[in-house]
């Protein structure tokens, strides 16, 4: 079929594909430009104004402006990146992007933020204050040392369904009531009012929870009575989280029972008990109704990888290096000692009836 037969939506899928392709500016503006010149059919497809309307705020100033006027008022995607600036250049760099955000969020429809720590002035806080009437999906990823952002978009955002939220302050998302999809990452400010927050979103429909993946001992989660139905989740996963905060979310929730629950947990010294002997991994399992056929190990460099073909699912990652620090025996003793102890466990336990271990070296 000749190009000048296909209709403008294959034409603009073309165009965009090859967008995606693009890791510079440069290459991103001489794509739509080669397009327009290469034949007369792309010609008016190019001038459409959603080719303009993916902005990175890192661009220079003069081609953020070209883009803006092109987008002629479409919805915009925004990508922000933050990282590796001296102190100088931060406040220069983030007086900038306070602007254009200040202007573009009005327009924005995605919004992706990543601010490394040292790296977020006040005016860049304020500015990601401002009402956001046409959001509809936030990835939003901040450092752990990144604390002056308190408020997302004056809590004004009506059209706000997907977010990713890993921000070390604990925002009042409920007071986002159109969320559908939330991931959030469970640090210490979140302890006092996950569950409560919780409890308040019951619309809810995929809910992803990441602990932070440590081996020092977390704190556990304000203490809490009751239970919590919700209703809406069709998919609540738990990733790199510590047991013993895991175990004290999940026991207070409850799903309707075709939602699909899976669990990667952090597994460490605080978890398990290495003695000279044996070690003890009775806490592993959160839930005593596990029916699993299938074992995979999979034995890496600092860390073993352990998964259940069990419903819910489960997964752990066991992280050598804190039983190393803890326990008398030498490292590969130690290894062994607990790859001893975890097969034994699991194969060994009633609740999981594995039948068949898959063991893997990386």
């Amino acid at each position: 079929m000749s190009i000048t037969k296909l209709d403008d939506g294959i034409l603009l899928d073309i165009i965009r594909l090859t967008k995606r392709c693009c890791l510079t500016w440069q290459d991103n503006l001489s794509t739509i430009q080669t397009f327009h010149l290469v034949n007369k059919r792309f010609q008016p497809v190019a001038t459409k104004a959603c080719l303009w309307s993916d902005l990175d705020l890192r661009w220079p100033q003069e081609l953020l402006d070209f883009y803006m006027q092109k987008s002629r008022n479409h919805s915009l995607a925004l990508t922000l990146r933050i990282e590796g600036l001296t102190k100088v250049d931060c406040k220069a760099q983030n007086r900038k992007y306070s602007d254009y955000l200040t202007r573009c969020l009005p327009m924005t429809k995605k919004l992706d933020i990543y601010i490394a720590v040292g790296q977020c002035t006040r005016e860049l806080a304020n500015a990601l204050n401002n009402a956001a009437p046409r959001l509809e999906t936030l990835h939003l990823e901040l450092d752990k040392g990144v604390a002056l952002i308190k408020s997302l978009f004056a809590y004004d955002a009506p059209l706000l369904v997907t977010a990713l939220v890993h921000d070390p302050v604990s925002h009042d998302l409920p007071r986002f009531p159109s969320l559908r999809t939330l991931n959030l990452r469970v640090g210490k400010a979140h302890h006092q009012n996950l569950l409560v927050m919780l409890e308040t979103m019951p619309q809810l429909e995929d809910i992803t929870l990441v602990g932070e993946r440590s081996a020092v001992q977390t704190d556990l989660l304000q203490p809490y009575t009751g239970s919590i139905f919700l209703p809406s989740c069709r998919s609540f996963k738990i990733r790199s989280m510590q047991i013993s905060v895991a175990r004290q979310i999940v026991s207070h929730l409850n799903f309707l029972s075709t939602a699909t629950l899976d669990m990667q947990l952090f597994v460490s010294h605080n978890d398990v008990s290495l003695s000279n002997r044996e070690p003890s991994f009775d806490p592993f399992i959160l839930s005593p109704d596990i029916l699993a056929n299938v074992l995979t190990v999979e034995l890496l460099p600092d860390s073993l990888l352990l998964q259940l073909d069990s419903s819910p699912s489960y997964s752990f990652t066991l992280d050598l290096h804190s039983f190393h620090a803890t326990s008398t025996l030498g490292s590969k003793e130690c290894r062994l000692r607990i790859l001893a102890g975890v097969i034994e466990f699991l194969v060994g336990s009633m609740s999981a009836h594995v039948t068949q271990l898959l063991l893997s070296c990386a």
